[in-house]
């Protein structure tokens, strides 16, 4: 997360506050940043699995993937509010796109800031599919930026919400255990 916010610090401001002026480096690195954060907090909810696993008598589950394992998370603690869990799954649609590009529709990416989401962040964009999936999961249609990227849009999650998900997602695990 800090190196995200390291990033985004070297990027210029436009003179006038309104927009960013990031160079193709810039865009780079932030991309490459991202990416890096998305495998972190994929490997954190993995890890959380782990203990789940580890701690077998008192949960009595164990996961492989962290698609069943979220969906677990939503069932045994209802006291995590559906935005926590939805936020944990974007970000394990947002890594599958970028580990796992066979698996959804090509896609391009660029940085995009806006009144929503004033950080510059990457945003994955792509056309249309075929088939009964045309949009990848998790992707949006209607992203305030659909004239530049006319077809679906996949914004980053937001990284510091993401890591405090992951953490309110330990603090139940954790208390179960203790």
């Amino acid at each position: 997360r800090d190196a995200i916010d390291a990033v985004r610090d070297r990027i210029p401001g436009h003179p006038a506050g309104d927009w960013y002026e990031p160079t193709s480096r810039h865009q780079t690195a932030l991309f490459r940043a991202t990416s890096d954060f998305f495998d972190a907090s994929y490997s954190a909810i993995s890890r959380a699995s782990s203990v789940v696993a580890r701690f077998n008598r008192i949960f009595g589950v164990n996961y492989s993937d962290n698609k069943p394992f979220i969906e677990w998370a939503a069932r045994r603690y209802p006291s995590l509010n559906e935005g926590t869990i939805a936020e944990l799954e974007a970000a394990r649609r947002f890594r599958a796109m970028l580990a796992h590009p066979q698996q959804s529709p090509a896609y391009e990416w660029a940085t995009h800031a806006n009144p929503d989401y004033q950080l510059i962040h990457v945003v994955l964009w792509g056309p249309y599919g075929r088939g009964k999936n045309r949009i990848p999961l998790g992707a949006q249609t209607d992203h305030v930026a659909a004239e530049k990227w006319p077809d679906w849009q996949f914004p980053a999650p937001d990284e510091v919400s993401v890591t405090n998900c992951i953490s309110s997602l330990m603090h139940v695990i954790f208390a179960d255990i203790l």
